[in-house]
């Protein structure tokens, strides 16, 4: 929905910076509207782009959630544009990577004019010299801050035309500097109270807590901290620079990573007993390099403390060290990092006074099953409760034509009124709670042409083409999707990059046959013409309460490499932040450009992220970057097990899907 703009009164200096823009415009347009793509703070809505009003105060903010962040202006018709105009938020302490793109109308296809960078040194405008474009609408997609926080900001936005050709285009420029040290504390809190000098980000899951001690202390609750890079390694609870990843140590949560030599992390304290205290903290590493020592407001109280092999970057053990005498009241208690490579997942402070009371080290919590409202009707059936216009469907039930080969039904069968025959309704039906029901067989039939060959499966196939039957439904059509990074003219396909979003919840898994197949199911994949850029897999042994989350990713015409993102592949030992059965999660599964961005979410999509991985197919030379190259997504229940008894299979519920491209 368009939000309409406010009139601007305030003039803005434009800063021309070396490597962009420096033609002279003759005109700003002013737009008539603005809007983004969700995720953003309600205090800061796109309308704040377009107000006239630099201050941080008066920003448009919206998270990356999903892979990016979306604004647009709307110039209420087409005009002629060579330039734009951002005023970053905190932009004068980070950069952010970003593309501009454009279209003619309100709706279609998006060009992208320009990619690049900001400068980092500077809060004012920022102007950018794009390609020529006859536009009406005008967006900015943000992908990522220096800073390493969740949000997109962006103070002002604005778009420039001279009627004419602009200078020299600049559009592959990439000026920013992201060399910046971003050690202090990102903890401010954006409720919407901001005062006109505020440059705070939000970052929600940053604790601002003092710890009681004696307590217990996890290592990723820092009130403060420095790090050797802005960016968070391991993906997970904070946006701070701070690199944090899952745990399956006990209790579960987070550990820091990746720990260099020269990092520290501060936490506020309250001592609540005087005394003698002594810190258990607890390590891991596949090294003999790691190290550390404790400062207390400023002054160092322990000598160095040696981290070795543990044998696994997940095998714990407990290192002691004491801190010497306490006095009552706040202190600042830092880690200092005094060797390379080894994890922390807590610090248990500990009085060593002999009538002191002790507290209890963290015991597993186990993760209960959630549920929620999805407004899905359990009296319809799927296509009634779900959009499947551009989806087909594979069961494993026999198709009529040929006993040997699945029962497929196309995309333009859901609008008659009995669609799915007989055979296959046992394999996709609406569950009593509205959900979206895949179930399979072994001993059912595959989609392969020669009898008893392949795994089974009851899953969507997305169908671009909604039914139109003149369109060809394989290859480079426009049924079809390409990689952002192909070559081509996009016009060949129907969309570029992809993001297909979903809930779901595995509620059986195979028990049956060969060890290497038991319990792997696959839940959401990127299919190209002959190979899978990306199979998203859950998989959970017999005896174990909990399964893993990991991804294959095939390189064209060769092998696949594993990405491993909650426990491991093999999954021997259900790891404690794993998925139990008929735990909802859900997955985005996110194209653009070289890149594909897996994130996991406990609960539904707006639960908190507990795995997020990104690969690059430039640097993994994946080959999909040719013109002959076509994409589309799958969905549903992918059963990896053809060894075992005929009548075990797999059950999975779905939701929530959704699917988009550019």
């Amino acid at each position: 929905m368009f939000k309409f703009a406010f009139i601007k009164t305030f003039v803005i200096p434009v800063l021309l910076l070396s490597g962009l823009s420096s033609t002279a415009y003759s005109q700003t347009f002013e737009p008539v509207s603005s809007g983004d793509y969700g995720n953003s703070h309600r205090n800061y809505p796109s309308s704040n782009a377009i107000d006239g009003d630099t201050r941080f105060a008066s920003r448009w903010a919206a998270t990356f959630d999903g892979g990016s962040a979306n604004l647009f202006v709307d110039l209420g018709s087409v005009k002629r544009i060579d330039d734009i105009g951002v005023a970053w938020g905190a932009g004068d302490n980070r950069t952010y990577t970003f593309e501009v793109r454009a279209r003619s109308g309100t709706s279609g296809r998006w060009t992208k004019l320009f990619k690049g960078t900001s400068s980092g040194n500077t809060s004012g405008i920022e102007q950018y010299n794009v390609d020529d474009f006859d536009a009406r609408q005008v967006r900015v997609k943000v992908f990522s801050n220096s800073a390493n926080t969740r949000w997109a900001n962006v103070t002002e936005f604005e778009v420039y035309g001279t009627g004419g050709p602009s200078g020299a285009n600049d559009s592959g420029n990439d000026s920013g500097n992201d060399s910046g040290n971003d050690s202090g504390n990102d903890s401010g809190n954006d409720s919407g109270n901001d005062s006109g000098n505020d440059n705070s980000d939000t970052t929600p899951t940053d604790t601002g807590s003092r710890f009681n001690l004696p307590g217990l202390i996890q290592a990723e609750d820092f009130t403060n901290y420095s790090d050797d890079d802005s960016r968070n390694n391991g993906g997970q609870y904070r946006s701070t620079g701070v690199d944090i990843q899952s745990t399956s140590d006990t209790g579960g949560g987070f550990n820091i990573g990746w720990v260099r030599a020269g990092e520290w992390l501060e936490y506020d304290v309250d001592v609540r007993t005087a005394g003698t205290y002594e810190a258990q903290v607890r390590v891991a590493s596949t090294r003999d390099t790691g190290g550390f020592s404790f400062d207390v407001d400023g002054r160092r109280v322990t000598s160095d403390v040696s981290v070795r092999n543990t044998g696994n970057w997940q095998s714990w053990t407990t290192a002691t060290v004491s801190l010497g005498n306490l006095s009552t009241g706040n202190h600042t208690l830092r880690m200092n990092m005094e060797g390379d490579a080894f994890n922390i997942n807590w610090m248990n402070i500990v009085s060593t006074n002999s009538n002191d009371e002790q507290p209890q080290q963290p015991q597993p919590q186990p993760q209960q099953p959630t549920n929620s409202n999805f407004g899905l009707n359990p009296n319809s059936d799927p296509w009634d409760n779900f959009d499947l216009g551009r989806w087909a469907l594979d069961t494993p039930a026999p198709r009529d034509d040929d006993g040997c080969k699945a029962e497929r039904t196309w995309d333009y069968s859901w609008s008659e009124s009995n669609p799915l025959d007989s055979s296959s309704r046992p394999f996709f039906f609406t569950h009593s709670d509205g959900g979206m029901r895949f179930v399979t067989r072994i001993d059912g039939e595959t989609t392969n042409s020669s009898c008893n060959s392949g795994f089974v499966r009851s899953e969507l196939r997305e169908m671009i083409r909604d039914g139109n039957r003149n369109i060809e439904d394989t290859g480079v059509s426009r049924n079809n999707w390409k990689l952002g990074y192909q070559p081509g003219n996009d016009s060949n396909w129907g969309g570029v990059n992809g993001e297909m979003n979903a809930t779901l919840a595995v509620n059986k898994v195979t028990t049956s046959g060969d060890s290497g197949q038991v319990g792997r199911v696959i839940v959401g994949q990127i299919h190209a013409i002959d190979d899978e850029p990306l199979r998203l897999y859950y998989r959970k042994r017999n005896g174990e309460s909990k399964g893993c989350i990991y991804f294959g990713h095939e390189i064209r015409t060769r092998d696949d490499v594993w990405f491993e993102m909650i426990g491991d592949r093999d999954c021997t030992s259900g790891p404690s932040n794993g998925i139990e059965l008929d735990e909802l999660f859900s997955y985005s599964i996110i194209n653009n450009e070289e890149d594909i961005t897996v994130i996991i979410r406990r609960g539904d999509r707006d639960g908190p992220v507990i795995a997020s991985r990104t690969i690059d197919m430039n640097q993994l030379n994946s080959g999909y970057d040719r013109s002959d190259e076509s994409m589309y997504f799958k969905a549903g229940a992918y059963t990896q097990n053809n060894s075992g008894n005929g009548s075990d299979g797999d059950i999975v519920t779905f939701y929530r899907l959704s699917v988009s491209h550019d």
